[in-house]
C-alpha cells in the first residue's frame, strides 16, 4: 500500500493505492496528520482493488480514531471489492462517499 498525502483547498487528501489489508500503515498517517492539526482529510480510494477483513478493521479504527479529535474523515472513489465489503458490513451508509473529488472537498466547508 502506497499512501500519497496532497491538500487541495485546505483539505488533506490521502491517495491509497494497493491493497487494504492489516498492517497497512493508514492509521498512523491518519494520527500523524491529526497531530499536527489537520482537521479535513479525504481518503481517495481509487486506486485500491482490495480490502480484507483487517483492511476493514483498519478503516474503521482510522475512522473512529479521527472522530474522537474532532476532524471530519470521508471518503473518495469507493468502487469494486472495498465496495463490496463495504455494503455487505452496511458500513457504505453510514460515511460520507463522493464519487466526484471536487464535490468531496466542497462538502468540507
Amino acid at each position: 500500500m502506497n499512501i500519497t498525502t496532497r491538500t487541495k483547498e485546505g483539505v488533506t487528501v490521502l491517495d491509497l493505492d494497493g491493497k487494504l489489508v492489516g498492517g497497512v500503515p493508514l492509521q498512523q498517517t491518519v494520527q500523524e496528520l491529526l497531530a499536527s492539526g489537520v482537521t479535513k482529510i479525504l481518503l481517495n480510494l481509487d486506486g485500491v482493488d482490495w480490502m480484507d477483513s483487517s483492511g476493514l478493521g483498519e478503516l474503521t479504527a482510522t475512522l473512529k480514531m479521527a472522530g474522537q479529535k474532532g476532524a471530519a474523515l470521508k471518503l473518495l472513489q469507493v468502487q469494486g471489492k472495498v465496495k463490496e465489503v463495504l455494503v455487505m458490513t452496511r458500513l457504505l451508509w453510514a460515511l460520507e462517499v463522493y464519487d466526484e473529488e471536487t464535490e468531496a472537498v466542497s462538502s468540507f466547508r
